[in-house]
């Protein structure tokens, strides 16, 4: 009896070494998980949503061993079907795209391909295999809008808000944080649309006593344009040693970060997941240079310890 029970654990121990080498063998051949994504600029454009995205997909990359892939100056929901439906056919096990320009292509495609996750930054609907990261615009657009007002160094009765056509709106967060500093001041709204150029942009300023510029995207030409006109602004977007102006840049990293987790942890329910502060997705740069008033409340809005 012993040496028939003896003879019953060895073939289990065998199974189960031959069971677990298979799911190896099987996970080796199956390698690492491919990760691509889609971008409205590129990753040349210095400081760019381009730029920040690439390089939190290489942190993605060299953290956790991902193969990656990208496309970059994504301009228009055709292209972005077509690049979409290319990821799906090839696999990849996640492809996250920056910008609601790329949520109903998303939506139209993800159906086809179920062993894809697509991900969209700054949707706001989320299906089956598509999942929004929500940014929390309000809150972006008050602290820039605070920023603004506290930087308004010439105490201007009107600050302009500008943004791009396809951007996101932070318009009434900008509003609200402008204020909640200065009830008083006036915000004139412009929307730079693609055939525009900056000089027509500033053009469009004249007339209106604009003192002040808030930057709804990263531009050094407009910034230049900006600074040869001599108009104050305020940008989200640029780099951390662009040190001369306040700036309010979105850490995609943190956020890529989000998504990598979530999706391991299979923390998917069809579902939105709205960013926040809290997430530490804002970083401000050069407070120091906004009146004191201002820097407080700035303080007050982001999480402890930023």
């Amino acid at each position: 009896m012993r040496k028939k029970g003896f003879l019953i654990i060895i073939v289990v121990m065998i199974s189960m070494i031959l069971i677990t080498g298979c799911e190896t063998i099987q996970k080796k051949e199956e390698g690492p998980l491919k990760v691509g994504l889609l971008l409205m600029s590129s990753p040349d454009d210095m400081y760019s949503e381009g730029y920040y995205g690439y390089y939190a997909l290489k942190a993605i990359e060299k953290k956790y061993g991902v193969e990656i892939a990208y496309n970059d100056n994504v301009t228009n929901e055709k292209n972005a079907a077509f690049l979409l439906n290319s990821y799906g056919k090839k696999e990849y096990d996640i492809v996250i795209a920056i910008g609601g320009m790329f949520q109903k292509p998303m939506l139209d495609v993800a159906s086809s391909y179920d062993g894809t996750s697509f991900v969209c930054i700054g949707g706001d609907v989320s299906r089956e295999n598509v999942v929004s990261y929500v940014l929390p615009a309000d809150e972006i657009g008050t602290v820039i809008g605070v920023i603004s007002a506290g930087y308004n160094l010439n105490k201007s009765n009107n600050i302009a808000y500008v943004q791009s056509e396809n951007d996101i709106a932070y318009y009434e967060g900008f509003l609200k944080g402008v204020k909640s500093i200065n009830s008083q001041t006036n915000v004139e709204k412009f929307i730079f649309k693609n055939q525009d150029t900056y000089t027509g942009l500033i053009d469009k300023f004249k007339g209106k006593s604009i003192g002040l510029a808030g930057i709804m995207f990263y531009s050094p030409r407009l910034e230049k344009s900006l600074t040869d006109r001599k108009y104050s602004f305020i940008s989200l977007g640029g780099g951390e040693n662009e040190t001369e102006i306040p700036r309010v840049i979105i850490n995609y990293d943190v956020i890529f970060e989000m998504v990598y987790q979530n999706l391991m942890k299979e923390n998917i329910n069809e579902k939105n997941i709205n960013l926040s502060l809290e997430d530490n997705i804002l970083s401000v740069y050069s407070i120091d240079l906004i009146d004191s008033n201002a820097r407080i409340k700035v303080e007050a809005l982001m999480p402890k310890g930023n």
